[in-house]
């Protein structure tokens, strides 16, 4: 996958179904190889549901990443 566009993937460090440890191994090697426009987070408390409920940390992020994105994309510079 190459995108300009900016991504983040989120983890949960319980998931049953997604090696998350290779997955993230993985995603770091590409982002210091030089795609900064991806981010991940892992979650310790959750599975694979992330973002299922507005209550868990994870729906809290990708909230915020999406506003601060958004933001970004459209003044040229980060919120504060």
């Amino acid at each position: 996958l190459d995108t300009a566009a900016p991504v983040k993937w989120l983890f949960g460090a319980d998931d049953p179904y997604v090696p998350v440890a290779l997955s993230t191994a993985r995603l770091q090697a590409r982002i210091d190889a030089g795609q900064r426009n991806w981010a991940f987070q892992v979650f310790p408390d959750e599975g694979h549901d992330l973002a299922d409920s507005r209550d868990q940390p994870s729906f809290r992020a990708m909230l915020e990443w999406i506003r601060r994105t958004a933001a970004t994309m459209q003044t040229g510079t980060p919120p504060p």
